[in-house]
């Protein structure tokens, strides 16, 4: 006799954090588990095991069956034999960072990983270059200048803005700063000292002081030196390659102009942001130097390999261009630009998630990186402000012929894509 009831089909469980924990790899993992539902919801279920930290308690979805409390030795053990009692489970898939088994004893998350019975996949999504080394011990040997040249940057915006921020933060911020000038003379990292000289500008705009006025100097001339040893006919750059961050050189360069009105500064802003547009646009948008070969001065650039940090980066040097010269290509640019987050880039595929608010990792050659990391998230916020800024002081109006717009719409109709909120009032028409 033909039994007719229908077999239960096979469980995959992923052992992740999950929102409404905030974690880069938990909207990671939720937007993984949604892709396989749709798709494969009629050949396998996707649970969730949800990471909780210490002194954590979310209200999790239905999807997420166990919960293992990542600070608590009980809890590993408590989890691997409820896995391997649940007879529909028949994959394993951890979702693996560092960050997440830090505060317990090594062996407790070893111990968890020998006693699952169940096929198991593990997805690192940190790999350390020595993993035998403490974390210390490797901070030591990591050239970590460029994130110093970043903290820097920060606190300088942020003291900037003291006459709308709390007192308390801006002497925090005021004292980490003072704290972070005497390593900076020893810096010459090129991005580092570039970043540097932002904080340093946005910090005199506030509180003018000779000490951090000759410093950002000692740092420009420094850029000067090396812009002047690689200056070339058709090799306008400070490096004989265009790498990751390159808009921070020459907008550094403009914000030490601005601090202390030296020309060569300024010229060299000009001459080097010139250079990178000419190498960043094209007729059919923007496509920034990418991570997988970059441009070699000489050489061909490469094509693929794209990330939201330097479209956000670029944003941010053409919003403070158009800020200080008026000249409205540069606005126009940075629409062309921001646009590259709604879909207008090789693939054709939006960046920003509007869904969860994030922003996907990198544009690869044939597919998008899906993971959703907070510096992709960070970096299209960036991007977003800057454009409104952009905006919020005159209309662009475009002096084509209606004809002539219409056409270019056509070809093009992604230049149009400026989101609702930042147009004012205006029509769609007048702003692209």
């Amino acid at each position: 006799m033909t039994n007719n009831t229908p077999q239960p089909i096979p469980e995959i469980l992923l052992v992740s954090s999950y929102p409404p924990r905030e974690y880069g790899i938990a909207t990671f993992s939720h937007d993984l588990r949604t892709a396989l539902h749709h798709k494969f919801r009629k050949s396998f279920s996707v649970s969730v095991c949800a990471l909780e930290a210490a002194e954590e308690k979310h209200q999790y979805p239905p999807e997420v069956r166990y919960v293992l409390h990542t600070a608590e030795s009980p809890s590993y053990h408590e989890v691997a034999d409820a896995i391997n009692l649940d007879p529909s489970i028949k994959l394993v898939l951890l979702q693996h960072e560092f960050g997440f088994f830090g505060s317990i004893p090594e062996q407790e998350f070893l111990y968890f990983l020998h006693q699952i019975k169940k096929p198991l996949i593990l997805a690192f999504h940190t790999v350390l270059p020595k993993p035998e080394e403490a974390f210390t011990v490797q901070n030591q040997e990591v050239n970590l200048d460029d994130a110093y040249g970043r903290a820097v940057w920060a606190l300088g915006h942020l003291i900037s803005k003291q006459n709308i921020l709390p007192e308390s933060l801006v002497l925090q911020a005021k004292m980490l700063l003072e704290q972070a000038l005497p390593h900076l003379e020893t810096i010459h990292s090129t991005r580092a000292m570039a970043f540097a000289i932002k904080g340093l500008h946005y910090s005199l705009s506030a509180n003018p002081s000779a000490q951090k006025r000759l410093l950002l100097e000692t740092l420009a001339n420094r850029l000067v030196q090396m812009f002047r040893h690689e200056d070339s006919v058709d090799w306008h750059w400070f490096e004989p390659y265009l790498t990751y961050g390159n808009s921070t050189l020459p907008e550094a360069m403009l914000c030490a102009w601005l601090s202390t009105g030296n020309p060569v500064y300024k010229n060299i802003a000009h001459q080097s942001f010139d250079f990178l547009l000419q190498n960043t646009f094209t007729e059919a948008g923007i496509k920034v130097v990418p991570n997988d070969g970059w441009m070699l001065k000489g050489s061909a650039r490469a094509h693929y390999g794209e990330q939201p940090i330097d479209v956000a980066y670029t944003i941010l040097a053409l919003q403070l261009f158009y800020e200080v010269f008026g000249d409205e290509r540069y606005r126009k640019k940075i629409v062309i630009a921001f646009n590259w987050f709604l879909g207008q880039n090789h693939l054709q595929q939006i960046i920003y998630n509007p869904c969860t608010g994030g922003c996907y990792d990198g544009l690869e050659e044939t597919q998008v990186n899906m993971n959703q990391g907070a510096e992709s998230t960070v970096s299209y916020l960036m991007a977003r402000l800057a454009l409104e800024k952009s905006f919020s002081q005159q209309p662009l109006l475009i002096s084509l012929p209606s004809n002539q717009t219409n056409a270019a719409a056509h070809r093009n109709p992604k230049l149009f894509l400026i989101p609702p909120s930042f147009q004012h009032g205006r029509t769609q028409k007048n702003v692209y």
